[in-house]
């Protein structure tokens, strides 16, 4: 099924698999709304009975090209649907579905009893139930490449909301997949699978649907930020001023800097010393009075809005942050009230941001992550 979710996560695709040639494909099929609930039923059948026509005809025209469905809402059902139809043995048509790389489903009635619930607008389960809304049955689990169950860290059907949701219509789970962060994570598993990539980085300490998931994950695939050796990702630390500049070099692409970082206690052989040298080159910092960067530091989020706000160019920002404790002479206001015109931070619910407290390696990520692909 076509539409701004599955659009969205076509171009992301594309974006996240520059050598592959991709070419989008809706399937054929009259989609319906939920009432009268007969013709959506009926909708349904003739994708199902549309689909494997599809995917034969890909399969017969395009002989090299492998296969990735993707469905949202009623889109999300059929696929469903014809997944548990392979299973079956009832595909139908010739069986092509050995073509199928990856399966995405978005929002499909069929996850669980909440998807079916929020679908249909009803508290009442019996009409979620003649869809058959429920967990996911174990065979998917075992036997698909759908991205959302292959047993990733990342892919639990149980979560797919949590990572989809946009902040702004989180109350609609079924109408909020549209965060970018969480769409590129969907994308370059997709990519990896067809790809043959390594998949999904993996924390021990970050599970599927924790805050700022979709977020760290995207930097550690970037390679911007990364884990300890016991692999952990420890997303509650504070970020030191090292690490920032670590992060910030990535993002740049690790450009050699041209001289020493000139500061007493970063020699030439410190283990961040490009990063830092990099930062004073760019005029990200000038470090402490005494001559001193103190890389082991901790940074606050006041500074690591400086840091951020610095690296884009010092733009100019007139209107105010919003925040209570971020008044028109704080310090640090331009900084700040950047990253809220840019939607990096929405601070806490107290309607603070807290500048002097450290920043963390989870907030550090969610920066990076909305600077680079939007938030």
């Amino acid at each position: 099924g076509m539409g701004r979710q599955v659009d969205g996560l076509a171009v992301a695709i594309a974006q996240a698999g520059p050598g592959l040639e991709i070419a989008a494909s809706p399937l054929p099929y009259p989609a319906a709304s939920v009432l009268p609930f007969t013709g959506y039923l009926a909708s349904v059948s003739q994708g199902l009975d549309a689909l494997p026509i599809a995917v034969g005809d890909i399969a017969r025209t395009c002989p090299a090209t492998g296969v990735v469905l993707v469905g949202y809402s009623q889109g999300a059902h059929v696929l469903q649907a014809g997944l548990e139809r392979i299973r079956s043995s009832d595909w139908g048509g010739g069986d092509h579905s050995d073509r199928i790389e990856a399966v995405v489903l978005l929002a499909s009635p069929l996850f669980t009893l909440q998807e079916g619930l929020t679908q249909f607008g009803t508290s009442d389960p019996a009409l979620s139930g003649a869809l058959g809304a429920r967990d996911v049955p174990a065979w998917i689990v075992q036997d698909t490449l759908t991205w959302c169950l292959a047993g990733d860290q990342v892919c639990q059907a149980a979560d797919l909301a949590d990572w989809l949701a946009d902040a702004d219509t989180a109350g609609d789970v079924h109408g909020s997949y549209d965060d970018p962060i969480a769409r590129r994570v969907l994308a370059r598993l997709v990519v990896d699978r067809v790809a043959g990539g390594p998949g999904a980085p993996s924390f021990s300490d970050v599970p599927a649907g924790q805050d700022f998931a979709a977020e760290i994950l995207t930097m550690a695939w970037d390679g911007v930020i990364r884990g300890y050796p016991d692999g952990t990702f420890r997303p509650t630390v504070a970020v030191t001023r090292q690490a920032a500049a670590a992060f910030l070099w990535r993002v740049a692409g690790e450009p050699q800097p041209s001289g020493p970082a000139g500061f007493d206690d970063v020699p030439v052989d410190h283990p961040f010393h490009d990063a830092i040298a990099w930062m004073v080159e760019q005029d990200l910092t000038e470090g402490y009075p005494d001559g001193t960067f103190r890389p082991a530091a901790a940074v606050t989020r006041q500074a690591a809005a400086a840091f951020l706000w610095r690296a884009e160019g010092e733009p100019t920002v007139t209107a105010p942050t919003g925040f209570a404790d971020v008044p028109a002479d704080h310090p640090f206001i331009d900084a700040i009230a950047w990253m809220v015109d840019r939607e990096l931070t929405t601070g806490w619910p107290d309607q603070t941001f807290r500048p002097n407290r450290d920043v963390t390696r989870q907030s550090m990520a969610a920066f990076l992550a909305r600077r680079a692909y939007g938030g």
